[in-house]
């Protein structure tokens, strides 16, 4: 038996190349949840609260809307690990030569003064498992350059019971949407 953090097309074709139980979620099923873009439309659609976020191709014309919109942009494309495909900008120019023209992205402000919480979860078939959240960080520059890559987690994350309820009960309804797709594991 296999077990995996990450899915991947790679580990799926080894595992059947040679006949492995592969234990966790094909990356058919996975990547699109991945997808920074597809996933704002899941969340649109099943009403999951969300910060202020377009969906548009990344040109200089949507760039100076989104911007005269949000101010201090955040830009995302489709996939990245850590951060990677996070991206912070006041100007056209920051920006500019490190996203292909007409790409989707996606356009958020930047938040200032406000902290990140992620939580682990792991869905099996007695519901739900997830950890207490933790606070997000980021913005240390001896570790990144990018201030929006995660390179660390804090527990206990400080946050009001109010907030925390609030993230227990998102991962509960985003749970309860995974499982219409048969999703299982973290």
């Amino acid at each position: 038996a296999i077990v995996f953090f990450k899915p991947s097309a790679k580990i799926d074709f080894v595992c059947k190349k040679h006949n492995w139980l592969k234990v966790g979620n094909s990356a058919s099923l996975a990547r699109p949840l991945e997808n920074k873009i597809k996933f704002f439309h899941l969340c649109k659609k099943n009403h999951l609260p969300q910060i202020p976020q377009s969906i548009a191709p990344f040109n200089r014309s949507t760039y100076k809307k989104y911007q005269q919109l949000y101010n201090q942009l955040v830009i995302q494309t489709k996939f990245g690990w850590a951060g990677k495909s996070s991206h912070l900008s006041q100007h056209w120019t920051d920006i500019s030569s490190k996203i292909p023209i007409d790409t989707p992205v996606k356009y958020s402000p930047y938040l200032k003064d406000c902290y990140t919480l992620i939580n682990n979860c792991c869905l099996t078939n007695q519901g739900l498992i997830q950890s207490p959240p933790a606070k997000q960080i980021s913005g240390i520059k001896s570790l990144s350059q990018n201030p929006l890559a995660t390179v660390g987690r804090q527990w206990p994350s400080q946050a009001p019971l109010g907030i925390k309820n609030q993230v227990k009960k998102i991962s509960q309804q985003l749970g309860h949407i995974l499982t219409t797709k048969n999703y299982k594991g973290f």
